[in-house]
């Protein structure tokens, strides 16, 4: 009989925006093992579950194997006992708290990339946004996260909204600048 062994990983440092979920999920589906992996404001946590030896090796190929634009700072392990997870997924990272985990900024286009990009038969073929897991998203087409704030008032704007060109007011700006207009002339006694 195969003795189950299960882990909680928590991995800080660039491991959001490089393809490392994706990697997670098909390391942990090669060796057999079940669970789950989501981006926290940290870094990812992965909860991981199977045969003692399968488990051990996933550990060793997190760090070993993982994708080239990632950087690890550091990877927490505790172990626990097996939740019965079935199969492999990745869950949504909760949008509840400020993400703090570092991300990556435009790197070069990788070559695989590039091939796609001048192929004419590609379906990527001139796409000026092409990326992957090996040379990441273009971070210059992704918009920035909002800071987590409360309802911003209709006059002034929200910090993520795209911003109006310099010659153009908004309504209330407009009517809180603009004079009142002058009283009309006293009547004559």
């Amino acid at each position: 009989m195969t003795t189950l062994k299960r882990v909680d990983v928590h991995v800080e440092g660039i491991v959001q925006g490089v393809g490392f979920r994706p990697f997670v999920h098909s390391l942990a589906n090669r060796l057999g093992l079940s669970g789950r992996v989501r981006g926290d404001v940290t870094g990812v946590h992965i909860e991981v579950e199977g045969a003692c030896q399968g488990v051990e090796e996933f550990l060793t190929a997190l760090e070993r194997d993982a994708p080239s634009l990632s950087e690890i700072e550091r990877v927490t392990v505790v172990s626990g006992e097996p939740a019965g997870h079935r199969g492999f997924t990745i869950a949504a990272t909760d949008p509840a708290r400020p993400r703090t985990a570092a991300t990556l900024a435009d790197t070069a286009t990788c070559d695989d990339c590039l091939r796609e990009l001048t192929d004419p038969t590609d379906r990527r073929h001139r796409y000026p946004f092409t990326g992957c897991a090996n040379c990441g998203p273009p971070a210059s087409a992704s918009p920035a996260p909002c800071p987590p704030t409360g309802p911003t008032p209709p006059w002034r704007p929200s910090p993520c909204a795209p911003t109006a060109p310099a010659n153009t007011t908004t309504p209330r700006a407009a009517a809180t600048t603009t004079p009142p207009p002058a009283a009309p002339p006293a009547a004559p006694p």
